[in-house]
């Protein structure tokens, strides 16, 4: 299916009906007599009868249920029994005579004990953890995990489905913390938050052995107050909102999870303390929206640079993926302008106020903050990179990369603002049917059903203009330096060179050779997406599998649906083609392991001990040793030199040279009556004289620096048990240490302070 019919569908399928779920918490009330709400549990056991009533209009004579398995009911109070697990959707219309007052529609879902935590979603596992797909959570299946993870194990589906135990599409450390609390708690599942922290108005996801049940009443306190929407789909986890008159100081308080009235679980949550917001909330959504276009556009500014001074990309190439990052960029302003036209509407004002609201409680100061940082670092400079000119690589290639990284981080966070906002307007519309934004009346459905339906177009083409971002986001740059003599004479210069490594780009380059750049593409890309969708809420699995009941059968699954529409979208576009033969042209030119040459003048470079430094014209410096009589000292030299790379982080690095050097010649052996031992000779850690069999005699010259050196002699084999030895030094005085003697046996080390003139 390609990427723009699904977008047609999915506008189709919550335009048509947008899926509103049974409301398992106290019912939000809505303001308009036109409302209506289900009241009643959204989780139920296959075979058990479920009670549901209608609330919020007072003028109807009578209500007609519907559910999607063919039963129909009549009244304000129901009651419908489902036999199979699965999700059961069911339209309600409040009647007067003949005529519809209102009506809305519901989802429950419904489980099968026996079938454990799968209620018959296709991609949600049968045990979480399971890795091993034997049936039983054990260490095994954390080793896996682990594996997993760093790419050393290659999962299959379910295994991979298994392992996400946050539901974020990727797998991680988080979801292996996850599994080794279940573990080391003999649990089923941990009892956790899945995400780091929150603010009034976010949308939260748990998980908790004490959300087996599908048949028990649940609810959500957080620092004492009733979350006004809780979210069940899948057994196990949960799906809550934070209530938005919660205010104070950044503190952590109590998530306490109540089953059956009773307290049955205590997780502990970040709330963060709300944000000043200005007081324009539709001007402020719509600044918002353009700064992430703004980011899309930094975003496609970067690749370019980025690509074309990575080693002679294809014109062709490029022009595709800045095709591709363009579009993407159209289509996200074709999306703003459906939000503006829903802000300008009759639920206008209160949709701005929902919108202003979750977008701060997902972080919105902090995007600012990026962004802001960002605009401060400075334009790019667009010179070509030539292969003959080594120096210019650090000096055009890293200020690329730093201002890819920067715009995918920015990126990444206006991303997760807007999936925490499409999933709270899903979340509350699905369980309330209505939401009180922070100030104001309530909201109408149809409002956020209008919202829901732009999040796909608005957060998809944020994706595809991080891609080659988020590649490189584990990108980090080393600074070293180098110097081709370790020692000096008089008259004599070591030549010093100055290097970028490129920490991370072997991962990269090395699965684009093994995987081939393409499916990696097309991985990370789904990952993404999927990962941005379900992160932040439980309700997007239980939106694909309904979006698969009422749209193709063929659609089996939220996850594979969209990495096949990924996929299918960036062959159809050649950007898969393009970004393979990109990744395979930066990884034969930047070398995957050592460093690249750069100007040794960019780096502060400085020498102790009276050194002398100067710099060459093709970026390299050179290291002379101080003149007798200056003032400077024979002996160890270091040149040091740092560089801010990044903005703010600064590397640093350095290198010895020894200064003045003689030629000193060792000679030892075994000077006893019986030839039957055997030592050896080491200076700074090295071995410099030894022998595989007892010797008389045996010599060495080595080049030392002028002034004291340390030398070991150590006995390495004596079979009498009296290792008789002795040591001579040419070239140099002894300070210290007995050149002879009867008992330098194996694990015995002689110390000899020699001083070089």
């Amino acid at each position: 299916m390609a990427f723009s019919s699904i977008v047609r569908w999915l506008l189709m399928v919550i335009t048509v009906s947008f899926i509103a779920a049974c409301k398992s918490d106290t019912p939000t009330a809505g303001a308009d007599s036109t409302i209506i709400e289900i009241a009643g549990r959204s989780t139920v056991s296959a075979g058990t009868p479920l009670a549901l009533t209608v609330t919020g209009n007072d003028g109807a004579d009578t209500y007609d249920w519907v559910f999607s398995d063919g039963q129909t009911k009549a009244g304000a109070d129901v009651n419908v029994t489902f036999p199979a697990a699965g999700v059961y959707t069911v339209l309600v219309k409040a009647m007067k005579g003949t005529e519809v007052l209102a009506e809305t529609t519901g989802a429950i879902s419904v489980f099968d004990a026996a079938a454990g935590a799968n209620p018959g979603f296709v991609g949600i596992p049968v045990m979480f953890g399971d890795v091993g797909q034997d049936g039983v959570l054990e260490l095994d299946d954390l080793l896996l995990a682990a594996q997993a993870a760093a790419g050393l194990y290659d999962t299959e589906f379910e295994a991979f489905e298994a392992a996400d135990m946050n539901l974020s599409g990727t797998l991680d450390n988080a979801d292996i913390g996850l599994i080794a609390q279940a573990l080391l708690h003999d649990a089923p599942l941990p009892s956790a938050i899945l995400d780091p922290w929150a603010r009034p108005a976010g949308t939260v996801s748990m998980v908790s052995p004490a959300l087996l049940d599908p048949d028990a009443e649940v609810a959500v306190l957080v620092d004492g107050v009733a979350s006004p929407q809780v979210f069940r789909s899948i057994l196990g986890y949960a799906t809550f909102v934070v209530p938005k008159s919660l205010v104070g100081a950044d503190a952590e308080v109590d998530v306490v999870l109540q089953v059956a009235g009773a307290e049955a679980d205590r997780m502990p949550l970040l709330l963060k303390a709300p944000v000043a917001k200005p007081a324009d909330a539709k001007a402020d959504v719509l600044a918002f929206l353009d700064e992430l276009a703004d980011m899309i556009e930094r975003q496609r500014t970067a690749t370019q640079t980025f690509a074309e001074q990575s080693g002679g990309v294809d014109p062709a190439d490029l022009k595709i993926v800045m095709g591709g990052a363009e579009a993407g960029g159209v289509q996200f302003a074709e999306a703003v302008e459906g939000v503006r036209e829903l802000l300008n509407g009759p639920d206008g004002a209160q949709l701005a106020q929902f919108l202003q609201a979750v977008f701060y409680a997902n972080g919105l100061d902090e995007f600012r903050a990026d962004v802001a940082t960002i605009q401060t670092e400075g334009t790019l400079p667009m010179r070509r990179l030539g292969v003959e000119a080594p120096a210019d690589v650090c000096a055009i290639y890293v200020p690329a990369v730093c201002m890819l990284k920067s715009t995918v981080s920015a990126i990444s966070t206006g991303s997760n603002i807007l999936a925490g906002a499409c999933s709270t307007a899903a979340l509350v519309a699905l369980v309330g049917g209505a939401v009180i934004p922070a100030d104001g009346p309530a909201i109408e459905v149809a409002a956020l059903a209008g919202f829901v339906k732009f999040c796909l177009p608005l957060t998809v083409p944020l994706q595809v203009a991080g891609i080659v971002g988020d590649l490189v986001k584990p990108l980090d740059f080393d600074f070293r330096l180098s110097s081709d003599k370790t020692s000096l004479d008089d008259g004599e210069t070591a030549t010093i060179t100055a290097e970028v490594t490129f920490i991370g780009l072997n991962n990269l380059c090395g699965l684009g050779v093994t995987k081939g750049a393409k499916e990696l593409i097309n991985k990370k890309l789904g990952a993404r997406i999927v990962g941005m969708l379900m992160t932040k809420s439980t309700t997007y699995k239980l939106l694909g599998e309904i979006y698969a009941k009422i749209g193709e059968d063929s659609y089996t699954g939220l996850l594979t649906a969209i990495q096949n529409v990924v996929s299918n979208t960036l062959d159809a576009t050649g950007l898969s083609d393009a970004f393979e033969n990109f990744i395979n042209k930066v990884c034969g030119f930047i070398p995957p392991t050592g460093g690249v040459v750069a100007d040794a003048k960019d780096f502060n470079l400085t020498a102790t001990n009276g050194g002398l430094l100067s710099f060459l014209p093709d970026g390299k410096a050179t290291l002379a040793c101080p003149a007798p009589g200056s003032g400077g000292g024979s002996g160890a030299i270091t040149v040091s030199g740092s560089r801010v790379l990044c903005g703010s982080d600064t590397k640093s690095a350095s290198v010895d040279v020894s200064c003045g050097t003689g030629n000193v010649t060792i000679t030892m052996g075994d000077n006893g009556s019986a030839n039957d031992d055997i030592y050896e000779v080491i200076i700074d850690g090295r071995t410099v004289l030894t022998s595989s069999v007892p010797v008389r005699s045996v010599s060495v010259t080595v080049q030392l620096p002028k002034g004291q050196t340390t030398v070991l002699m150590r006995g390495r084999a004596a079979p009498d048990g009296i290792g008789t030895y002795f040591i001579s030094f040419s070239g140099a005085t002894v300070i210290s240490g007995q050149t002879s003697g009867s008992d330098l046996t194996p694990g015995v080390t002689k110390t000899f302070i020699i001083e070089v003139q």
